[in-house]
């Protein structure tokens, strides 16, 4: 069944970062583009308005009313542009022009409705208009553009089309009036491609802040994603390493304080894990051991043990009496083991040492006793009714006589047995003669 692409945690970070942080840097470029769009613009107003207002000032208000008057009386535009007062009242205005590139630099006056009249003009290529000239204002910021002459405050128009312009933003300050409404306005023009300019230098320095930023922020994107991705990596191999039975593998607590969390509790697991697998392994042992040292206590109790009819034994399980020849006997008395295999093995051990010894009692018992003390308290050694004993513990008599740890000899009575106790236990011997009879 197809689950769909696979992705990496990293991949999905980055798959998730990324597209908000292109939106995001879009945005900013979009935003600093806008700002720098609107202080274009407002540079703009500044300087087409404070050209107007230095225009207006260097115009002599008494010239331009005579050269407007002249322009009324019909005196051709030509002819008034050669006057001496024309060219003085001209010369400041071509001078700004030319220093700040301006695209036009004039004064005009209304002439009824729409049209209006250029009195100067400081351009000198092609777009010059004489005096005289006839314009008419664009009709959807006629009123605005008018009201200069009866308030006295300057206007800056948005970029309009101009019939005979063409694109252009202009700033329009009254001149000096000499009653309640001025007559005539200086105009300062720029072309919409010096805009253009500079709206495309900021549009460029807009989408280099965005690329950069872009970058930035990817870079710290991908750093992120890395600190975030790389310790949970880390686990993952750590766990595959936990799997395979590595216990010892940990994890350093790194990056966040969430992922610091994770692995301290990953490395506690660990721990749990590896306790938990070393209480298996010992339980493990343990049962394999409890097994094979029951089968051996299970072959080791098959085989024939020692006996005689001379010695009867109260705890047959920890001790023993071997027959030797010519009707001499070795007995023991054992240490209690809470392991009855290492009971039962130091049972064949004594029997095998006393079996093999030679066939003389005291003989036998000088071969056992380097075992007393080493699991042994007491060996017994019977020669007909000679009794030697070599013991550890203290021993009694039926009669209440209690033997100190040491080396014994008692001869049994004729046809009577002998019953010596200690460590709670007892053994009966009975003397050669009696077990004939």
């Amino acid at each position: 069944m197809n689950r769909g692409a696979r992705f990496s945690l990293q991949g999905l970070l980055l798959l998730a970062l990324v597209p908000a942080l292109v939106l995001t840097t879009l945005a900013v470029a979009i935003t600093a583009y806008g700002e720098m769009r609107r202080s274009i613009i407002a540079g703009f107003d500044a300087k087409l308005t404070a050209v107007g207002t230095v225009t207006a000032a260097l115009i002599d208000p008494q010239v331009h009313r005579d050269l407007l008057a002249a322009i009324h009386a019909g005196e051709p535009g030509d002819a008034l542009e050669q006057t001496e007062a024309f060219q003085q009242a001209v010369a400041p205005l071509r001078r700004i022009k030319q220093q700040l590139a301006l695209t036009y630099l004039y004064t005009q006056a209304p002439m009824g409705g729409l049209d209006i009249v250029y009195v100067l003009d400081a351009n000198t290529d092609d777009n010059h208009s004489p005096p005289g000239t006839m314009d008419s204002l664009p009709e959807s910021d006629a009123r605005n553009i008018l009201s200069v002459l009866d308030t006295g405050q300057p206007y800056i128009t948005d970029i309009q089309q101009w019939e005979q312009w063409g694109l252009i933003k202009t700033a329009f300050v009254p001149l000096p009036r000499q009653g309640r409404r001025a007559e005539a306005m200086a105009g300062a023009d720029v072309d919409i491609s010096a805009i253009n300019r500079k709206l495309r230098v900021a549009l460029v320095s807009a989408g280099l802040i965005g690329a950069a930023s872009l970058l930035l922020a990817v870079g710290i994107a991908v750093l992120a994603a890395r600190r975030i991705a790389g310790p949970l990596a880390g686990m993952k191999l750590a766990g595959f390493r936990l799997a395979a039975g590595e216990t010892s593998v940990s994890v350093p607590p790194r990056g966040a304080r969430e992922l610091a969390d994770l692995a301290h509790a990953f490395n506690n697991m660990r721990e749990t894990v590896r306790q938990e697998m070393a209480r298996t392994e010992a339980a493990d042992h343990r049962t394999e051991w409890e097994r094979r040292t029951s089968g051996l206590l299970r072959l080791l109790n098959g085989r024939p043990g020692g006996g005689t009819p001379l010695v009867t034994l109260s705890h047959p399980s920890l001790d023993g009496a071997v027959p030797l020849g010519k009707g001499g006997v070795i007995a023991w008395i054992a240490m209690a083991e809470a392991d009855p295999l290492r009971a039962r093995i130091r049972a064949l051990q004594v029997t095998h040492l006393a079996a093999t010894s030679p066939p003389l009692p005291r003989l036998a018992l000088q071969r056992t006793a380097p075992l007393l003390g080493h699991g042994l308290l007491a060996l017994f050694a019977l020669d007909g009714t000679s009794l030697t004993l070599r013991n550890t513990i203290t021993l009694a008599l039926p009669d209440g006589t209690r033997m100190a740890p040491g080396e014994h000899h008692l001869t049994l009575p004729p046809g009577q047995s002998l019953c010596l106790t200690g460590e709670g236990r007892s053994m009966v011997f009975r003397p050669q003669a009696e077990l004939s009879a």
